[in-house]
């Protein structure tokens, strides 16, 4: 028994003077010498109390303010916090959380502490920190950019106003001979894009759907007049005849 305690004794001291050579898995250095007091490494239970805490793993550092990395576990949910402490109290930075193994989300946090990305598994996600670009690194002052090829299997454009005014009984609609003259001038039908502003800047979908459709309206709108000039016409016909 003597025997078997004394090496023992001797594997615990090897171990201690291993661990305490360049040979350890984990080290953590406070990184401060001024007497801050931090913790820069807890497992376990986070309080004073007896009470099992739930399965965790805190960092804590504290030198003018408090910084931590959070994660822990419950029966019901997990949750994974990044954040930091600032004279303005707890800023959070990025959260990963789950409730009751079905629904799982990430949160990323701007500086007024509110979700500014919001990725869920089952609920809704958003985007709400400004521009986003995809295949490129700016957004040139849109909320979305796209460099490459985009596909939809349906997509809704909400223009205002609409075109249907040209409909209305106050409308003036042009002659074709300023339509005529607009057209030797400009190379372009009126009210729509010119080739170079395209170029350089694009087009509106929506915007470009209504002033189409107006074209087309207003097109309605002469075929109906010239339709009602032939039927006037055949009447003088038929009355010579």
């Amino acid at each position: 028994m003597k025997q078997v305690t004394g090496s023992i004794l001797l594997l615990f001291a090897f171990t201690t003077l291993f661990a305490q050579a360049n040979y350890s898995g984990l080290t953590l250095y406070n990184g401060n010498t001024s007497g801050a007091v931090q913790t820069p490494l807890r497992l376990g239970n986070w309080g004073t109390t007896m009470t099992p805490p739930p399965p965790s793993f805190n960092f804590n550092t504290s030198d003018n303010g408090t910084s931590y990395l959070d994660i822990h576990a419950t029966r019901w949910g997990h949750n994974f916090l990044l954040s930091r402490d600032d004279p303005n109290g707890t800023i959070n930075v990025f959260s990963v959380y789950g409730a009751n193994n079905s629904n799982t989300g990430v949160s990323i946090f701007n500086t007024s502490n509110q979700v500014s990305i919001s990725l869920n598994s089952q609920a809704d996600s958003y985007f709400n920190g400004g521009g986003l670009a995809i295949g490129t690194t700016s957004t040139s002052g849109y909320k979305l950019a796209v460099n490459g090829t985009a596909i939809f299997t349906k997509a809704m454009v909400k223009p205002f106003p609409w075109s249907d005014y040209v409909f209305d009984k106050d409308y003036r609609l042009p002659t074709l001979d300023s339509v005529s003259r607009f057209i030797a001038a400009n190379h372009r039908l009126p009210d729509m894009p010119s080739a170079d502003s395209v170029a350089a800047a694009g087009i509106d979908v929506g915007q470009n759907q209504s002033l189409l459709l107006k074209k087309i309206e207003e097109l309605t709108l002469y075929i109906l007049q010239q339709q009602k000039e032939i039927e006037e016409l055949r009447k003088q016909v038929r009355g010579i005849h």
